[in-house]
Protein backbone atom coordinates (compact mmCIF):
# COMPACT_ATOMS: atom_id res chain seq x y z
CA UNK A 1 0.00 0.00 0.00
CA UNK A 2 1.21 3.24 -1.03
CA UNK A 3 1.24 6.23 1.23
CA UNK A 4 1.67 9.69 0.32
CA UNK A 5 5.20 11.64 1.65
CA UNK A 6 5.03 14.16 4.64
CA UNK A 7 6.45 17.20 3.70
CA UNK A 8 7.10 20.15 5.73
CA UNK A 9 7.37 23.58 4.63
CA UNK A 10 9.19 26.22 6.12
CA UNK A 11 9.16 29.58 4.77
CA UNK A 12 8.20 33.16 6.40
CA UNK A 13 6.07 34.21 3.37
CA UNK A 14 2.08 32.20 3.73
CA UNK A 15 1.34 33.06 -0.34
CA UNK A 16 4.43 30.99 -0.49
CA UNK A 17 4.10 27.72 1.76
CA UNK A 18 0.08 27.89 0.27
CA UNK A 19 1.41 27.88 -3.05
CA UNK A 20 3.80 25.23 -2.78
CA UNK A 21 1.20 23.02 -0.71
CA UNK A 22 -1.04 23.33 -3.98
CA UNK A 23 1.83 22.37 -6.23
CA UNK A 24 2.63 19.36 -4.16
CA UNK A 25 -0.99 18.03 -3.61
CA UNK A 26 -1.17 18.48 -7.42
CA UNK A 27 1.94 15.81 -8.03
CA UNK A 28 0.57 13.98 -5.22
CA UNK A 29 -2.85 14.56 -3.72
CA UNK A 30 -2.42 11.59 -0.72
CA UNK A 31 0.83 14.02 0.50
CA UNK A 32 0.19 15.25 4.47
CA UNK A 33 1.58 18.66 4.40
CA UNK A 34 2.54 20.82 7.84
CA UNK A 35 3.63 24.29 7.12
CA UNK A 36 5.96 26.75 9.33
CA UNK A 37 6.87 30.29 9.34
CA UNK A 38 9.48 30.07 11.20
CA UNK A 39 12.92 28.32 12.77
CA UNK A 40 11.12 27.73 16.51
CA UNK A 41 8.05 26.08 14.80
CA UNK A 42 9.82 24.38 12.52
CA UNK A 43 11.58 22.95 15.13
CA UNK A 44 8.40 22.26 16.90
CA UNK A 45 6.76 20.30 13.51
CA UNK A 46 9.72 18.59 13.08
CA UNK A 47 9.89 17.24 16.69
CA UNK A 48 6.15 16.09 16.47
CA UNK A 49 6.07 14.20 12.93
CA UNK A 50 8.70 12.12 11.03
CA UNK A 51 8.35 14.60 7.62
CA UNK A 52 9.74 12.67 4.40
CA UNK A 53 10.79 16.09 2.37
CA UNK A 54 11.33 19.35 4.20
CA UNK A 55 11.62 22.95 1.99
CA UNK A 56 13.86 24.80 4.37
CA UNK A 57 13.93 28.40 3.00
CA UNK A 58 17.86 30.37 4.12
CA UNK A 59 16.58 33.23 5.17
CA UNK A 60 13.51 33.40 8.33
CA UNK A 61 12.90 35.99 10.78
CA UNK A 62 14.04 34.08 13.62
CA UNK A 63 17.47 32.68 12.36
CA UNK A 64 18.20 30.94 8.99
CA UNK A 65 17.68 27.76 7.59
CA UNK A 66 21.62 27.16 6.85
CA UNK A 67 21.93 27.05 10.88
CA UNK A 68 18.40 25.67 11.48
CA UNK A 69 19.38 22.50 8.78
CA UNK A 70 21.87 20.66 11.54
CA UNK A 71 18.76 20.65 14.65
CA UNK A 72 16.48 19.40 11.70
CA UNK A 73 18.49 16.50 10.84
CA UNK A 74 19.36 15.75 14.32
CA UNK A 75 15.01 15.31 14.54
CA UNK A 76 14.29 14.12 11.11
CA UNK A 77 17.90 12.03 10.27
CA UNK A 78 16.03 10.10 7.34
CA UNK A 79 14.35 12.95 5.83
CA UNK A 80 15.52 14.57 2.47
CA UNK A 81 16.48 18.69 3.09
CA UNK A 82 16.13 20.78 0.32
CA UNK A 83 16.93 24.65 0.83
CA UNK A 84 15.05 27.57 -1.07
CA UNK A 85 16.44 30.57 -1.57
CA UNK A 86 15.27 33.95 -3.59
CA UNK A 87 18.98 34.27 -4.16
CA UNK A 88 21.43 31.21 -5.17
CA UNK A 89 24.42 32.72 -4.18
CA UNK A 90 27.92 30.57 -4.93
CA UNK A 91 27.96 30.94 -0.72
CA UNK A 92 24.28 28.95 -0.44
CA UNK A 93 25.81 26.20 -2.94
CA UNK A 94 28.52 25.56 -1.11
CA UNK A 95 26.62 25.24 2.35
CA UNK A 96 23.66 22.77 0.26
CA UNK A 97 26.54 20.36 -0.64
CA UNK A 98 28.55 20.97 3.07
CA UNK A 99 25.19 20.02 4.93
CA UNK A 100 24.03 17.14 2.12
CA UNK A 101 20.44 18.83 1.18
CA UNK A 102 19.17 17.12 -2.03
CA UNK A 103 18.63 20.58 -3.41
CA UNK A 104 18.90 24.45 -3.26
CA UNK A 105 15.93 25.68 -4.81
CA UNK A 106 15.74 29.33 -6.48
CA UNK A 107 12.39 30.36 -5.47
CA UNK A 108 11.99 31.36 -9.48
CA UNK A 109 11.63 27.79 -9.89
CA UNK A 110 10.86 25.87 -6.75
CA UNK A 111 6.96 25.56 -7.97
CA UNK A 112 8.45 23.92 -11.48
CA UNK A 113 10.87 21.82 -9.30
CA UNK A 114 9.37 20.60 -6.31
CA UNK A 115 7.65 17.09 -7.81
CA UNK A 116 11.12 16.51 -9.15
CA UNK A 117 12.72 16.36 -5.53
CA UNK A 118 9.60 14.74 -4.17
CA UNK A 119 9.56 12.00 -6.91
CA UNK A 120 13.49 11.56 -6.13
CA UNK A 121 12.91 11.88 -2.67
CA UNK A 122 10.61 8.99 -2.23
CA UNK A 123 12.08 6.85 -4.92
CA UNK A 124 15.37 7.15 -2.20
CA UNK A 125 14.05 6.56 0.76
CA UNK A 126 10.51 4.88 1.15
CA UNK A 127 9.71 3.94 4.46
CA UNK A 128 9.90 1.09 6.19
CA UNK A 129 7.50 -1.74 4.97
CA UNK A 130 5.67 0.90 2.65
CA UNK A 131 5.87 0.48 -1.15
CA UNK A 132 6.02 3.34 -3.53
CA UNK A 133 4.93 1.99 -6.73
Amino acid sequence: MSVGPRVLIIDDYALIRDRLEEVILAHRADARIGKAADVRSAIACAAEVDWDVVLLDIHLPDGNGIQAFSALRGLLPRAAIALMTAFPEPTYIEAANRLGAVALLSKQEVFQSVGDVLARSMAASPRKGESHE
